[in-house]
């Protein structure tokens, strides 16, 4: 197998999967992370959804990222 990522060659793990923004987006409203910096220590604590990526600004900046409070439809 070639080059993966920098995660497997240092960790093994796989090249992670993530969801279309549109299904990462409506999962993001329903949940209780309400800010980027709570955002932040979910992802760095390794609880976020499954599919969302730890940078979504980047991952999804081409496909109708908009601004955190979008994302997280911040009540």
């Amino acid at each position: 197998e070639g080059w993966v990522s920098w995660g497997d060659f240092l960790r093994g793990e796989k090249k992670a999967e993530f969801l279309p923004f549109k299904d990462a987006r409506k999962i993001m409203m329903a949940s209780d992370i309400n800010t980027q910096a709570e955002f932040k220590e979910v992802s760095r604590e390794g609880r976020l959804p499954e599919g969302i990526p730890g940078n979504p600004r980047r991952k999804y900046k081409d496909e109708g990222w908009v601004s955190w409070s979008d994302f997280l439809r911040v009540k």
